[in-house]
C-alpha cells in the first residue's frame, strides 16, 4: 500500500486498505527533493513478511495508484483432480519471504476448487518488495496444498517462477507432477508512475559466449553491487544500495546487466524507480560521490545515465532475452 507523507509527517492512504497496515508503527520521515518515501508493509524487525491486498482490490483502485505498480501473476494447473479436494491453499513466497494476501497466511485463505475443472488463480505482488535477490531476478515459489472434504490437507506441490521486477512475463509452462502448470505475469502500470532509474554502471557480454558468458557477467554484477553497497553512500538521509537489473534488449550481439541506484526505505524495502527530477538528483549524487574517491570510481561510471524502466507504457513491448533468469533457484 502507498502512503503520501508531507514534511509535517502527516500521512494518508491513496486508497482504502484492508486495515492490516494501520496498527503498524511508521517511522517519522522527512522528505527531500519531492521523494515520497513509502511506509512499512511488514515490520522492519522480526521475521520478514510481505502483506499485499487481494488482486481484485488492487484492480478496483488501479486508476488511483501512484508511484510503483504491481505485478499480476496468473496460474493454471490441471493436477488437482481428486474428487475429495474442495479447496487449495496457495502459498506464495518471494525470495523465501512469505506473501500474506490481505494479511492472511495461505492456510487461512484457501481458494475454492472444483476438481472437475483446472485450478485458475491470480495474485498480486506489489513492486517495492522485489529486490533482485538472485543476480537481478526474483524466485517466486508457489506451493499448492489441497484442502480435503474431511478437513485434512494433502501433500503440497510446488513450482518456482523466475521473474524480473517491473516486466511482463508471457505465458510459460512448467513440468508439474503428472499434469501441466502454466503461468504468466503482467506488470500493471500505475496512473502516476515513478518510471526513471539512475544507473551506476553496467556489465556487457557477447551472446556468442552463451551461458558461460552470461554467468560471468552475473558474477561481475554481483561483485560490483557488493562494492557499491560497501561505499556507504546516502541521499536525502537514506542509505543507497545497488540493484541489479538483468539484460533487456539485444544490441547487435551484446547484452548488458545494469546496476541501478536503490534508496533503502524505513521499512527495509528498496525503491529504485523515481520521478525524472529525483532520478537526475540521484545521478548527480553518484557523480559527486565519485569525485576524489578511488573506491567509488571503480564502481560508478563517469557519465550520468538516467533511463526509463522497461515496464513503462512506452516500453512494455520491449522483449526480454529468453532464459535471462534461468539461473534462479529456490532460496
Amino acid at each position: 500500500m502507498l502512503l503520501d507523507c508531507d514534511e509535517s509527517n502527516a500521512c494518508k492512504l491513496h486508497f482504502p486498505s484492508p486495515k492490516w497496515l494501520e496498527p503498524c508503527p511508521v517511522e517519522a520521515l522527512r522528505t527531500s527533493r519531492g521523494f515520497s518515501l513509502l511506509p512499512m508493509t511488514h515490520a522492519a524487525d522480526g521475521p520478514r513478511r510481505w502483506s499485499v491486498p487481494l488482486a481484485r482490490t488492487l484492480a478496483a483502485y488501479k486508476d488511483q495508484m501512484q508511484g510503483v505498480g504491481y505485478t499480476l501473476v496468473s496460474i493454471e494447473t490441471d493436477v488437482l483432480r481428486d474428487p475429495a479436494i474442495i479447496g487449495v491453499e496457495v502459498d506464495v513466497r518471494v525470495n523465501g519471504v512469505p506473501v500474506l494476501e490481505d494479511g492472511l497466511a495461505a492456510a487461512l485463505r484457501p481458494v475454492p476448487h472444483d476438481p472437475a475443472q483446472p485450478l485458475r488463480h491470480s495474485y498480486a505482488l506489489e513492486s517495492l518488495d522485489f529486490e533482485g535477490a538472485q543476480a537481478g531476478c526474483e524466485a517466486v515459489v508457489l506451493a499448492l496444498r489441497p484442502r480435503l472434504a474431511d478437513g485434512k490437507t494433502g501433500k503440497p506441490q510446488s513450482a518456482t517462477l523466475p521473474y524480473v521486477a517491473l516486466r511482463d512475463a508471457p505465458g510459460k509452462q512448467l513440468p508439474f507432477s503428472q499434469g501441466t502448470f502454466a503461468w504468466s505475469a503482467k506488470y500493471v502500470v500505475p496512473a502516476a508512475e515513478w518510471s526513471h532509474e539512475a544507473f551506476i554502471t553496467s556489465v556487457s557480454y557477447s551472446t556468442a559466449g552463451g551461458n558461460a558468458a552470461a554467468a560471468t557477467a552475473r558474477e561481475r554484477a554481483v561483485a560490483l553491487k557488493k562494492d557499491f553497497d560497501r561505499l556507504g553512500l546516502t541521499h536525502g538521509g537514506r542509505p543507497l544500495v545497488a540493484v541489479i537489473r538483468p539484460s533487456l534488449t539485444l544490441s547487435g550481439h551484446r547484452l548488458a546487466d545494469g546496476l541501478t541506484t536503490g534508496v533503502v526505505q524505513a521499512s527495509g524495502q528498496v525503491r529504485f524507480t523515481f520521478a525524472p527530477q529525483d532520478a537526475n538528483a540521484l545521478g548527480d549524487a553518484l557523480l559527486a560521490a565519485r569525485k576524489d574517491n578511488a573506491a567509488a570510481q571503480r564502481v560508478i561510471d563517469r557519465d550520468k545515465y538516467i533511463d526509463q524502466v522497461a515496464g513503462t507504457r512506452e516500453r512494455q513491448s520491449t522483449p526480454a532475452p529468453e532464459g535471462v533468469c534461468s539461473h534462479v533457484k529456490v532460496p
